[in-house]
Protein backbone atom coordinates (compact mmCIF):
# COMPACT_ATOMS: atom_id res chain seq x y z
CA UNK A 1 0.00 0.00 0.00
CA UNK A 2 1.75 2.93 -1.22
CA UNK A 3 1.29 6.25 1.02
CA UNK A 4 2.71 9.94 0.23
CA UNK A 5 4.18 12.24 2.41
CA UNK A 6 6.53 15.82 1.96
CA UNK A 7 9.21 14.23 -0.14
CA UNK A 8 8.97 10.65 0.44
CA UNK A 9 7.30 7.92 -1.11
CA UNK A 10 6.82 4.91 1.53
CA UNK A 11 5.40 1.68 0.16
CA UNK A 12 4.19 -1.72 2.22
CA UNK A 13 3.32 -4.97 1.18
CA UNK A 14 2.47 -8.06 2.69
CA UNK A 15 3.11 -11.71 1.88
CA UNK A 16 1.42 -14.56 3.41
CA UNK A 17 2.40 -18.02 2.53
CA UNK A 18 0.51 -21.19 3.71
CA UNK A 19 2.73 -23.91 4.73
CA UNK A 20 2.38 -28.04 5.29
CA UNK A 21 1.05 -29.02 8.69
CA UNK A 22 -1.91 -25.87 8.77
CA UNK A 23 1.57 -23.28 9.15
CA UNK A 24 0.49 -20.39 8.04
CA UNK A 25 3.72 -17.93 7.87
CA UNK A 26 3.87 -13.52 6.80
CA UNK A 27 6.00 -11.41 6.09
CA UNK A 28 6.14 -7.44 5.51
CA UNK A 29 8.35 -5.09 3.56
CA UNK A 30 8.32 -1.32 4.06
CA UNK A 31 10.52 0.42 1.88
CA UNK A 32 11.29 4.61 2.43
CA UNK A 33 12.52 6.49 -0.53
CA UNK A 34 12.65 10.13 -1.51
CA UNK A 35 12.22 10.65 -5.44
CA UNK A 36 14.39 12.49 -7.94
CA UNK A 37 12.32 15.03 -8.95
CA UNK A 38 14.17 16.87 -12.35
CA UNK A 39 16.09 20.67 -11.36
CA UNK A 40 13.81 23.56 -13.01
CA UNK A 41 15.73 25.37 -15.66
CA UNK A 42 15.20 29.36 -14.44
CA UNK A 43 16.06 31.78 -17.29
CA UNK A 44 15.29 35.54 -17.21
CA UNK A 45 12.67 37.14 -18.87
CA UNK A 46 13.05 39.08 -21.85
CA UNK A 47 9.73 41.38 -20.52
CA UNK A 48 10.73 44.63 -18.91
CA UNK A 49 8.79 44.68 -15.79
CA UNK A 50 6.59 47.65 -16.37
CA UNK A 51 5.85 46.34 -20.16
CA UNK A 52 3.67 43.45 -20.17
CA UNK A 53 3.42 41.62 -23.12
CA UNK A 54 -0.24 42.41 -25.01
CA UNK A 55 -0.20 40.91 -28.07
CA UNK A 56 0.91 37.17 -30.28
CA UNK A 57 1.25 36.56 -33.42
CA UNK A 58 2.75 33.38 -35.41
CA UNK A 59 4.40 33.26 -38.43
CA UNK A 60 3.18 29.57 -39.01
CA UNK A 61 6.62 28.53 -39.55
CA UNK A 62 9.75 29.94 -36.95
CA UNK A 63 8.88 32.83 -35.14
CA UNK A 64 6.19 34.18 -32.45
CA UNK A 65 5.88 37.79 -31.94
CA UNK A 66 4.86 39.55 -28.63
CA UNK A 67 3.80 43.29 -28.64
CA UNK A 68 5.48 44.81 -25.55
CA UNK A 69 3.91 47.83 -23.95
CA UNK A 70 1.55 49.16 -21.48
CA UNK A 71 -0.66 52.65 -21.06
CA UNK A 72 1.15 55.27 -20.09
CA UNK A 73 4.16 53.86 -20.99
CA UNK A 74 6.89 55.07 -23.59
CA UNK A 75 9.67 52.67 -24.99
CA UNK A 76 7.40 49.45 -26.14
CA UNK A 77 9.44 47.09 -28.35
CA UNK A 78 8.56 43.71 -30.53
CA UNK A 79 10.11 40.55 -29.15
CA UNK A 80 10.96 37.31 -31.10
CA UNK A 81 10.92 33.76 -29.93
CA UNK A 82 11.33 30.31 -31.54
CA UNK A 83 8.67 27.99 -31.52
CA UNK A 84 10.21 26.54 -28.10
CA UNK A 85 10.11 29.59 -26.33
CA UNK A 86 13.90 30.92 -27.22
CA UNK A 87 14.72 34.78 -27.92
CA UNK A 88 15.32 35.42 -31.62
CA UNK A 89 16.03 39.06 -30.68
CA UNK A 90 13.96 42.92 -30.13
CA UNK A 91 12.41 44.83 -32.80
CA UNK A 92 13.13 48.02 -30.90
CA UNK A 93 13.09 50.59 -33.76
CA UNK A 94 12.11 50.03 -36.93
CA UNK A 95 13.79 51.94 -40.43
CA UNK A 96 17.07 52.38 -37.93
CA UNK A 97 15.52 55.28 -35.63
CA UNK A 98 11.71 55.00 -35.52
CA UNK A 99 10.78 53.52 -32.16
CA UNK A 100 7.41 52.49 -31.00
CA UNK A 101 5.45 53.99 -28.28
CA UNK A 102 2.76 51.26 -26.78
CA UNK A 103 2.64 48.55 -29.28
CA UNK A 104 -0.60 46.85 -28.20
CA UNK A 105 -1.51 44.31 -30.90
CA UNK A 106 0.67 42.37 -34.00
CA UNK A 107 -0.26 40.04 -36.45
CA UNK A 108 1.69 38.46 -38.93
CA UNK A 109 0.51 38.16 -42.59
CA UNK A 110 2.52 37.18 -46.19
CA UNK A 111 5.96 37.82 -44.47
CA UNK A 112 5.30 41.23 -43.07
CA UNK A 113 4.33 41.86 -39.38
CA UNK A 114 1.05 44.67 -38.71
CA UNK A 115 1.73 46.29 -35.08
CA UNK A 116 -1.22 48.54 -33.44
CA UNK A 117 0.44 51.55 -31.56
CA UNK A 118 -1.89 52.32 -29.59
CA UNK A 119 -0.49 55.63 -27.65
CA UNK A 120 0.81 57.11 -31.42
CA UNK A 121 -2.82 55.94 -33.26
CA UNK A 122 -0.96 54.10 -35.89
CA UNK A 123 -0.86 50.57 -37.19
CA UNK A 124 2.40 49.97 -39.13
CA UNK A 125 3.50 47.18 -41.41
CA UNK A 126 7.15 46.03 -41.01
CA UNK A 127 9.26 43.72 -42.92
CA UNK A 128 10.75 41.67 -39.65
CA UNK A 129 13.72 40.55 -41.62
CA UNK A 130 15.11 43.79 -42.12
CA UNK A 131 13.37 46.01 -39.58
CA UNK A 132 12.09 48.22 -42.39
CA UNK A 133 9.09 49.93 -42.38
CA UNK A 134 6.45 49.31 -45.53
CA UNK A 135 3.01 50.97 -45.03
CA UNK A 136 1.74 52.72 -42.30
CA UNK A 137 -1.81 54.50 -41.83
CA UNK A 138 -3.08 56.83 -38.81
CA UNK A 139 -5.79 58.75 -40.55
CA UNK A 140 -8.07 57.48 -43.83
CA UNK A 141 -10.38 58.72 -45.96
CA UNK A 142 -13.87 57.71 -44.18
CA UNK A 143 -17.16 56.27 -46.25
CA UNK A 144 -18.83 59.39 -46.07
CA UNK A 145 -16.17 61.19 -47.38
CA UNK A 146 -14.59 62.79 -43.79
CA UNK A 147 -11.40 62.52 -42.46
CA UNK A 148 -10.78 59.36 -40.12
CA UNK A 149 -8.08 58.34 -37.37
CA UNK A 150 -7.80 56.09 -34.83
CA UNK A 151 -8.53 56.68 -31.28
CA UNK A 152 -6.48 54.00 -29.08
CA UNK A 153 -6.89 51.25 -31.17
CA UNK A 154 -5.87 47.79 -29.68
CA UNK A 155 -6.31 44.49 -31.66
CA UNK A 156 -5.57 43.44 -34.90
CA UNK A 157 -6.45 40.21 -36.99
CA UNK A 158 -5.96 39.18 -40.57
CA UNK A 159 -7.44 36.81 -42.63
CA UNK A 160 -6.34 34.93 -45.36
CA UNK A 161 -7.19 37.50 -47.94
CA UNK A 162 -4.91 39.96 -46.31
CA UNK A 163 -7.54 41.96 -45.14
CA UNK A 164 -6.31 43.77 -42.03
CA UNK A 165 -8.95 44.43 -38.91
CA UNK A 166 -8.13 46.90 -36.45
CA UNK A 167 -10.48 46.79 -33.01
CA UNK A 168 -10.45 50.75 -32.61
CA UNK A 169 -11.26 50.91 -29.26
CA UNK A 170 -11.93 54.81 -28.31
CA UNK A 171 -13.97 55.27 -31.31
CA UNK A 172 -16.17 51.42 -30.74
CA UNK A 173 -15.85 50.71 -34.28
CA UNK A 174 -14.01 48.02 -35.99
CA UNK A 175 -11.95 49.07 -39.70
CA UNK A 176 -10.77 47.01 -41.98
CA UNK A 177 -8.33 47.80 -44.32
CA UNK A 178 -6.22 46.17 -46.95
CA UNK A 179 -3.14 44.32 -46.62
CA UNK A 180 -1.37 47.62 -47.68
CA UNK A 181 -3.47 49.41 -45.01
CA UNK A 182 -5.55 51.27 -47.36
CA UNK A 183 -8.75 51.49 -46.14
CA UNK A 184 -11.12 49.13 -48.02
CA UNK A 185 -15.12 50.44 -49.01
CA UNK A 186 -17.36 49.90 -46.42
CA UNK A 187 -15.15 48.76 -43.84
CA UNK A 188 -16.08 50.20 -40.74
CA UNK A 189 -18.37 48.14 -38.69
CA UNK A 190 -20.25 48.93 -35.38
CA UNK A 191 -20.10 52.04 -33.43
CA UNK A 192 -21.31 53.27 -30.00
CA UNK A 193 -24.41 50.96 -28.31
CA UNK A 194 -25.12 47.55 -26.47
CA UNK A 195 -27.26 46.32 -28.89
CA UNK A 196 -26.69 43.59 -31.83
CA UNK A 197 -23.77 44.46 -33.60
CA UNK A 198 -23.06 47.47 -31.50
CA UNK A 199 -19.26 48.12 -29.18
CA UNK A 200 -18.54 49.81 -26.04
CA UNK A 201 -14.41 49.42 -26.27
CA UNK A 202 -14.00 46.93 -28.49
CA UNK A 203 -10.47 45.48 -27.21
CA UNK A 204 -9.54 42.25 -29.61
CA UNK A 205 -10.46 40.78 -33.01
CA UNK A 206 -10.12 37.03 -34.72
CA UNK A 207 -10.89 36.00 -37.53
CA UNK A 208 -11.61 31.68 -39.15
CA UNK A 209 -9.57 31.12 -42.50
CA UNK A 210 -12.39 31.39 -45.14
CA UNK A 211 -12.49 34.62 -47.61
CA UNK A 212 -15.43 37.01 -48.64
CA UNK A 213 -18.54 36.53 -46.56
CA UNK A 214 -17.15 32.81 -45.21
CA UNK A 215 -15.06 34.74 -43.04
CA UNK A 216 -16.06 34.22 -39.47
CA UNK A 217 -14.74 37.89 -37.59
CA UNK A 218 -15.10 37.18 -33.77
CA UNK A 219 -15.11 41.21 -31.00
CA UNK A 220 -14.24 41.04 -27.74
CA UNK A 221 -16.67 43.75 -26.91
CA UNK A 222 -15.04 44.73 -23.65
CA UNK A 223 -17.50 47.10 -21.57
CA UNK A 224 -20.32 44.84 -22.98
CA UNK A 225 -18.97 42.16 -21.61
CA UNK A 226 -19.45 39.87 -24.84
CA UNK A 227 -17.74 38.48 -27.51
CA UNK A 228 -19.90 39.19 -31.22
CA UNK A 229 -19.67 37.92 -34.06
CA UNK A 230 -20.05 38.52 -37.57
CA UNK A 231 -19.45 37.49 -41.23
CA UNK A 232 -17.32 39.14 -44.02
CA UNK A 233 -19.48 41.02 -45.09
CA UNK A 234 -19.72 42.93 -41.03
CA UNK A 235 -23.31 41.67 -40.81
CA UNK A 236 -24.11 40.56 -37.33
CA UNK A 237 -24.61 37.59 -36.70
CA UNK A 238 -24.12 35.94 -32.92
CA UNK A 239 -23.02 36.82 -29.65
CA UNK A 240 -21.97 34.97 -26.30
CA UNK A 241 -22.01 34.76 -23.81
CA UNK A 242 -25.79 35.81 -23.34
CA UNK A 243 -25.71 36.53 -19.67
CA UNK A 244 -23.75 38.96 -17.54
CA UNK A 245 -20.48 38.89 -16.80
CA UNK A 246 -16.80 40.58 -16.13
CA UNK A 247 -15.39 42.99 -19.10
CA UNK A 248 -13.89 40.83 -22.30
CA UNK A 249 -10.38 42.10 -23.15
CA UNK A 250 -8.04 40.24 -25.49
Amino acid sequence: TPTHGPGTVTSTSTMTATMTNTQTVTNTFTSTATPSLPTPVLTKSPFTTNLPPNGLAYDGSTTIYAAEGTVGTTGGKIEKFDANGNSLGTMTTYDGTHSFSQPNGVAYYSGHIYVVDQMSNTVYEIDPATNSLTNSVSTWTATGGGPASFAGPEGIAVDTNGRVYIADTGHDYVEVFSSSLAIISGGEFGGLGSGNGKFNNPSAVAVTIGSGPTTQIYVADASNQRVEQFDGTFSYGSQFPTGSGSDVYG
